[in-house]
């Protein structure tokens, strides 16, 4: 190894290999079997979303708000919740400086697009783009600390409360219709343009903490001043992605728990007329999206769409993080036993995917700073 500190630090950050917890996997093979084969899945939830009924987007989400439909409310309630994991971890990816000049550089775009197009469109198009975004040194994989502190509250603010506002206040379309200023016009305004609010919140808040920490060093002791650059070659992002990450896990985790119940209480309530053989029967024979409202014979209910587009967003998540546990064990990032160890933790996922994305993402930010 170079005795130049700073060929050690170059070396450390991509090509130092003896330093790495496993063995580097080499061979086209290895990298590009998996990623076809993830381009692949993608590629089919992306066919299979363009085949679901009723409206997308925005529309089709809070449609159900307005509502008598228990099963449709909840069916919206838990994909508003599911959206705030992607929205704060691609709002993230923004800001690493690896994804600078790639797509993954427009979070906005993609949040946008989201409310336009749904989630179940949009999310393996993100993907498939983010495959072809990952072969760059670790050191390239660092963000801007204060845009890591700011996404959290950004993101609480913008996104996560007007969701628990549209899960809780009794919408109705003529409330809404009769002005834009009465109290349910605004939440809903407020839902249609979280991901505006959560980029330029994020963009704000991080902007205003730079500014008062050079007034607080301007008033008093002279101390010198950390630039941006300098914080990010401290390893100073990781306190506060991890901070947002956990804190998301923790608030994904918490607001899926009343879901599993109702969605456990409207299984039981489907299969109880049917002996045990039935019920395992039906559950085989259904297991593909909507199989609950295709059973209940709901196929042109709301939550029936919602349902499928829950599903396929699962899926096409679920197939990324796959492969990127696959991508960390290639480049010798982790060892057999950790990739197998998460690969298995993401058998959570169908249960509360924004969970299981932003732990994964926790997990995977932990693994790049050691390895930085």
């Amino acid at each position: 190894m170079s005795s130049n500190p700073e060929g050690t630090k170059r070396e450390r950050d991509g090509t130092d290999q003896e330093e790495l917890p496993a063995k580097p996997i080499h061979g086209d093979l290895a990298i590009w079997g998996p990623r076809i084969a993830t381009l692949g899945c993608l590629g089919l939830n992306l066919w299979q979303a363009q085949q679901i009924p009723g409206p997308h987007g925005v529309v089709g989400v809070t449609f159900p708000f307005f509502g008598t439909s228990s099963q449709d409310r909840f069916a919206a309630q838990r994909m508003t919740w599911t959206l705030a994991s992607p929205l704060l971890i691609w709002t993230i990816e923004g800001y690493r400086a690896a994804n600078s000049m790639t797509p993954l550089a427009l979070p906005l775009a993609f949040g946008v697009a989201t409310q336009v197009f749904g989630i179940a469109t949009v999310a393996p198009i993100y993907y498939a783009c983010s495959l072809f975004t990952g072969d760059v040194p670790s050191a390239d994989k660092k963000v801007d600390p204060l845009a890591a502190m700011a996404v959290l509250p950004a993101t609480i603010i913008g996104h996560v409360l007007p969701s628990i506002l549209m899960s809780t206040l009794p919408l109705t379309a003529t409330e809404v219709s009769r002005s834009h200023f009465t109290l349910q016009s605004i939440v809903c305004y407020a839902f249609y343009l979280s991901p505006i609010t959560v980029s330029v919140l994020t963009r704000g808040i991080s902007a205003g903490v730079r500014w008062l920490r050079r007034k607080w060093h301007s008033t008093s002791a002279p101390v010198k001043e950390r630039t941006k650059e300098q914080y990010v070659q401290a390893g100073l992002d990781l306190p506060a992605l991890q901070a947002s990450y956990s804190m998301m896990l923790v608030l994904q985790a918490g607001q899926q728990l009343p879901g599993v119940i109702e969605a456990l209480r409207i299984l039981y309530d489907v299969l109880e007329p049917f002996s045990w053989p039935d019920r395992l029967a039906l559950l085989i024979m259904n297991a593909r999206p909507g199989s609950i409202s295709h059973i209940l014979g709901t196929e042109q209910e709301p939550s029936f769409s919602i349902g499928s587009s829950l599903t396929l967003f699962i899926s096409s998540t679920m197939a990324f993080l796959l492969y990127n546990v696959w991508d960390l064990r290639r480049r010798g990032y982790i060892t057999n036993r950790e990739a197998v160890k998460t690969a298995l933790g993401l058998s959570a996922a169908p249960i509360a995917p924004g969970a299981a994305y932003a732990g994964m993402w926790l997990w995977r930010e932990n693994v790049l700073c050691r390895v930085r």
